[in-house]
């Protein structure tokens, strides 16, 4: 009787052996499935992506702005896209935009642009322009005062030799009329 157990349960554990081998072939012979083509399932688009398709938006809507003359919304678009940190291409095309906003914005307007709040706009590009709106607003000492500043601090700035010349301008202007 010591022989039967013994077998049995040789029998049992070829048994489980046969299974296990038939369960892993089983699963070796399965092909993969391909990811879910689910329409509703997409994937992200990369970061650059998103954020030049988001700044070409922003300068779009400021351009449509700046047309009607909605200085102050354009300008806030600009802002906006240039808070997105654009690349060196994208953000010089929104500065030159810029620079037509800021040619045709009045002197006070320019002021509060230089009170926004997240400004990422270049700060020597809004003090050039108000210098020069001021200008030619004949608000000359102002105007004088705010292109000598934008000198002093930004002497390189490639506006630089336009404020010099400016200055210039102003000061043979005051000259002649006081003598």
């Amino acid at each position: 009787m010591t022989r039967r157990p013994f077998l049995i349960i040789r029998f049992l554990a070829r048994i489980c052996t046969v299974a296990l081998l038939c369960a892993l072939w089983g699963c070796a012979a399965k092909p993969v499935q391909p990811p879910s083509q689910d329409p509703s399932v997409t994937p992200e688009p990369d970061s650059a992506a998103q954020t030049a398709a988001r700044v070409t938006e922003l300068a779009s809507e400021a351009s449509v702005l700046m047309k009607s003359d909605k200085l102050k919304g354009a300008f806030d678009k600009y802002n906006q896209a240039l808070l997105l940190n654009p690349p060196p291409p994208q953000a010089q095309r929104i500065i030159d935009k810029l620079d037509q906003v800021l040619a045709k914005a009045p002197a006070d307007l320019i002021h509060a642009f230089l009170e926004t709040p997240d400004l990422a706009v270049p700060e020597p590009l809004l003090h050039y322009w108000l210098g020069v709106n001021l200008a030619q607003q004949t608000d000359y000492q102002q105007a004088l005062s705010v292109l000598t500043r934008f000198t002093d601090r930004w002497p390189d700035h490639p506006r630089g030799p336009d404020a010099r010349e400016l200055m210039e301008m102003i000061q043979q202007t005051q000259f002649k009329t006081d003598t």
